[in-house]
């Protein structure tokens, strides 16, 4: 089984897979070749696009949190966990409410009207004929 590799510099980030799985394979890595093959699709969604959302969204935190305190500021462990918790209350909520209420699912998976299109792109669909 060939497995999946980050495009190279240039290249645009399209998963391309091959079905190498035989018989004689002495590593299993998984039922078979298109449920990885759908997998990876959807990993690929969440290394592409989820990940820049959330990176925006722990950025944004993160400046908001840090933004007031200097590079040459001396800061004890437990300032530096007040100040990572507070990163964390932005981003995971800040009651048990709040975090049960957060939805990550939308960094995982794209929305379902782009379902296809991520499927296509990744080249587990063909897409449909215009004709």
């Amino acid at each position: 089984m060939a497995l999946a590799q980050p495009p190279q510099p240039g290249q645009s980030s399209v998963i391309s897979l091959e079905d190498h799985d035989d018989a004689t394979a002495s590593i299993n890595f998984g039922n078979d070749f298109e449920t990885n093959r759908r997998y990876l699709t959807f990993s690929w969604y969440l290394l592409h696009r989820g990940y820049g959302q959330i990176l925006e969204k722990v950025r944004s935190a993160v400046e908001e949190v840090f933004g007031s305190v200097s590079p040459t500021e001396g800061i004890t462990a437990g300032r530096l966990s007040e100040l990572v918790l507070a990163v964390r209350r932005q981003m995971e909520g800040s009651s048990e409410q709040e975090r049960y209420a957060t939805r990550w699912l939308p960094y995982v998976l794209p929305p379902r009207e782009e379902e296809d299109a991520v499927l296509v792109e990744s080249g587990v669909i063909t897409p449909p004929s215009s004709a």
